[in-house]
């Protein structure tokens, strides 16, 4: 199990990217039709997924095996 300043710092990290990818999106039209603008969008939430499914992966292998069925 990894220690709880690890869980807690990466809480605060997946708000921060979250924010900034909210912040991306909230001036553009719900469809987006230049293909170049789609492309940057999803290279942009790549980090945002790497982190979140991580820290998914960390909190399944350390925080739930504890938590009795």
């Amino acid at each position: 199990r990894w220690p709880a300043r690890i869980y807690i710092a990466e809480h605060r990290k997946l708000a921060s990217m979250l924010a900034d990818l909210r912040a991306t999106l909230k001036p553009l039209s719900a469809r987006i039709e230049d293909g170049a603008t789609r492309l940057a969008l999803l290279d942009a939430q790549m980090p945002f997924k790497h982190v979140l499914e991580h820290h998914f992966e960390r909190e399944e292998k350390g925080l739930l095996v504890e938590i009795p069925p």
